[in-house]
């Protein structure tokens, strides 16, 4: 399925859970600097509450993951905090600017495509434990045990990311409560 004439220009936007990546995205084509498009990744999670349709994810079954993955649809994938997550090829087809919303893995992933990596613009969205917390707890839909795993993976992937200094363009401090700044700092590198 893989199409080897991909056209987009890719600003992967990653982060621990509670980083703000889905907030600073939204916030940045809201604001309309520049004419970009939002790829919409596969996940096999329930959808939240607060998820927006047609935005968030396109929700799967395991089995209608794994069928996609085994005709070679997604150009990443990978297991998070127990669900499955991928990008399809589908939304790299199109010529301009595409935000991805993807974790260390993914941006890892996508790096190891040769026709991508020249493609790719990335940033990573890095804060504290205490902020992280700090915004998962906002979120009805966790239990206490749900945001204390994220927390913990939220250690590994931020020493993933910033431990492979090829692997993000930039990296942000994300602080809970400052998004305005945040959205500005990252809004200033997005290609115009």
């Amino acid at each position: 399925m893989k199409n080897p004439t991909v056209q987009s220009q890719l600003f992967i936007v990653s982060g621990v859970s509670g980083s703000g990546k889905t907030s600073v995205i939204r916030e940045i084509l809201k604001i309309g600097i520049v004419r970009a498009r939002f790829s919409r990744s596969c996940t096999t999670r329930p959808q939240r509450e607060d998820d927006v349709a047609g935005w968030s994810y396109e929700y799967l079954s395991n089995q209608e993951f794994s069928k996609m993955a085994l005709d070679d649809e997604f150009a990443e994938s990978a297991e998070v905090h127990g669900n499955f997550y991928g990008t399809p090829w589908k939304n790299l087809y199109e010529s301009g600017l595409v935000f991805l919303d993807i974790d260390v893995q993914g941006c890892m992933r996508l790096r190891q495509v040769p026709e991508l990596e020249s493609r790719i613009i990335s940033v990573f969205l890095k804060c504290t434990n205490e902020g992280a917390f700090a915004a998962l707890s906002r979120r009805p839909d966790l239990s206490i045990k749900e945001k204390e795993i994220r927390v913990e993976n939220a250690m590994f992937e931020t020493e993933l990311a910033l431990s492979n200094p090829d692997l993000y363009d930039h990296v942000f401090e994300s602080v809970h409560g400052k998004l305005d700044d945040l959205v500005l700092q990252v809004s200033k590198i997005v290609p115009r």
